[in-house]
């Protein structure tokens, strides 16, 4: 197993390397995908939105799963090697007004039309992005090299240095029903930043 997903009515998908998405309702797996237009594939990350829930891999395409389906008729494969060269998929996440967020290695990008649209902000300066959150204020936390950006309406609003080491790159980030913001440095360890602070408390 891969990932997991909560569904609508509390059904749970879960994501494997050999036989696609199975899902467990009523007490019952079964599986919910094998292949999607005759071909096998691999999901890493399951994200869920309001008519369909997202699939996808590192290197591979993403996959937009039609809730209501019981086949792959209604699902799309969403190539990024359409509008990029060679990306590889960081994270994605739902943004409050319901569009996904996509961290590429080559920028940050916004699933539209079954199509992947540029996503400009304002302050935040180019790098690389590792993790993403939403926070319940609607602003987004991106977890960078040595740094967390706060973004809101398209510009950075404010940010959190993190030098703590020659690499600081924020690979999982995570806010909790307190507003504190949890992080991981690999292979260095757990970190908080209290509400209303920019202090980094090391937990390791």
């Amino acid at each position: 197993i891969t990932s997991l997903l909560e569904g609508d009515e509390g059904e749970l998908y879960f994501g494997t390397f050999e036989s696609g998405i199975n899902i467990f309702k009523n007490g019952k797996i079964e599986n919910f995908r094998r292949t999607i237009k005759g071909q096998a594939f691999k999901t890493t990350y399951l994200i869920n939105s309001e008519k369909y829930f997202y699939g996808y891999s590192s290197y591979a395409a993403i996959i937009e799963f039609a809730k209501k389906g019981k086949d792959d008729a209604h699902d799309n494969l969403i190539n990024p090697n359409i509008i990029l060269k060679k990306p590889t998929i960081i994270r994605m996440i739902r943004r409050a007004d319901g569009q996904l967020l996509v961290l590429t290695s080559q920028g940050l990008y916004l699933l539209k039309n079954k199509s992947l649209t540029r996503f400009d902000v304002s302050g935040l300066k180019p790098g690389n992005y590792y993790s993403a959150v939403l926070d319940k204020d609607s602003t987004i936390l991106i977890g960078g090299e040595s740094i967390i950006y706060r973004i809101k309406n398209d510009k950075v609003i404010s940010s959190y240095p993190v030098k703590m080491f020659d690499e600081n790159n924020v690979y999982y980030i995570f806010i909790d029903s307190h507003s504190n913001i949890w992080f991981s440095i690999q292979g260095k360890g757990f970190f908080i930043i209290p509400k209303d602070s920019e202090k980094i408390i090391n937990l390791a």
